[in-house]
């Protein structure tokens, strides 16, 4: 299964971090290519999200549940209503503090390609979906902790 990890230095605390991974319905404002992204239930410990993107060039949908883990400032997901083009989606989202005002943020992204033997989408299937659909998660993985590292730096005086 392909795996792609993304790693940035945030000049910020932790906490603000935390904050903005937390705020889902943030996304919209944050990351461009999601034009829409809730909360359908949430508890301390876990939410889950309903989100719609831009997933090379297609608007795809998806229900994602993310499992919380404060203590350890991880965030796991996985989709269980998956977008058109994928099989399998899971990652983890893991802040660790380097500092009282530095934080390195890392998103994995655990994947494959839906199984289908010819377009699905407008899409050939086999090698062509994969490599779609890791270039799309390589753009967006950078992308997000761009803005991440961003709007959290923009938060601190």
């Amino acid at each position: 299964m392909p795996n792609l990890e993304h790693t940035v230095t945030i000049n910020a605390p932790i906490a603000d971090v935390w904050r903005i991974l937390l705020d889902v319905e943030g996304w919209v404002r944050l990351f461009p290519l999601t034009s829409a992204a809730r909360v359908t239930e949430s508890s301390p410990t876990h939410q889950i999200v309903a989100i719609t993107g831009d997933i090379g060039g297609r608007s795809q949908s998806w229900v994602s549940r993310r499992d919380i883990d404060e203590a350890r400032r991880v965030i796991g997901y996985h989709q269980v209503e998956k977008a058109p083009l994928v099989g399998r989606m899971a990652g983890e989202w893991r802040a660790v503090s380097t500092s009282d005002t530095t934080t390195e943020l890392t998103i994995t992204h655990d994947f494959e390609p839906a199984p289908v033997g010819g377009p699905v989408a407008g899409v050939p299937g086999g090698r062509e979906l994969d490599g779609l659909l890791g270039r799309a998660l390589d753009h967006l993985g950078s992308a997000h902790l761009a803005a991440i590292k961003s709007e959290a730096e923009s938060r601190t005086p």
